[in-house]
């Protein structure tokens, strides 16, 4: 095709397009012209707010609930583990994980309903890495779950769990 054909075909194009749009729109092209306006503008916003949170979860700044979940390090949790008069769960987690955020919502309602029978302890991994290469943790989450007795072994799950299966294994494989 010659270079004249297609600056016809290209100038045929505008002229179809600019003949249709008003005269105060002169270059207007139709993927930078939304046709609801507010609706443009609730999505703009939407994807701004869900960059700046990525934002945040990639620079550690995003906090994971933990209200009645305790957050420690590894000093803590060594001195936690040396008092066992209830049962522990732990839970190895990232700031940045989906379902870490999803099991730290599972973790506060396993300790509304449980209250002081358990302990519920956040760890994250990102910050306890030592830890974590230490004790083998791959996936995540994972969860621990230490009994009261010293001579029983703790058990073990990666993934996010629901807080009725939480509460079922702390019932009754922990309380011995």
């Amino acid at each position: 095709m010659s270079t004249a054909m297609m600056q016809s075909r290209v100038s045929t194009q505008y002229a179809s397009t600019s003949s249709s749009r008003n005269a105060t729109n002169k270059i207007a092209f139709r993927h930078q012209q939304p046709r609801n306006i507010s609706a443009f503008n609730r999505r703009h916003h939407q994807q701004q707010q869900y960059r700046q949170q990525q934002h945040k979860r990639r620079n550690g700044s995003v906090v994971v609930n933990a209200g009645l979940v305790e957050k420690m390090n590894a000093e803590q949790l060594e001195v936690a583990m040396a008092d066992r008069s209830t049962p522990i769960v732990i839970d190895f987690y990232a700031t940045w994980c989906g379902p870490c955020v999803l099991m730290s919502a599972e973790l506060e309602k396993v300790k509304e309903q449980l209250g002081e029978a358990v302990r519920c302890i956040k760890v994250d991994t990102d910050e306890e890495t030592e830890l974590a290469t230490q004790l083998g943790i791959e996936g995540l989450p994972t969860i621990v779950f230490v009994s009261k007795d010293a001579s029983s072994p703790a058990l073990r799950t990666e993934g996010m769990i629901p807080a009725e299966t939480v509460v079922s294994i702390i019932e009754n494989q922990l309380q011995g």
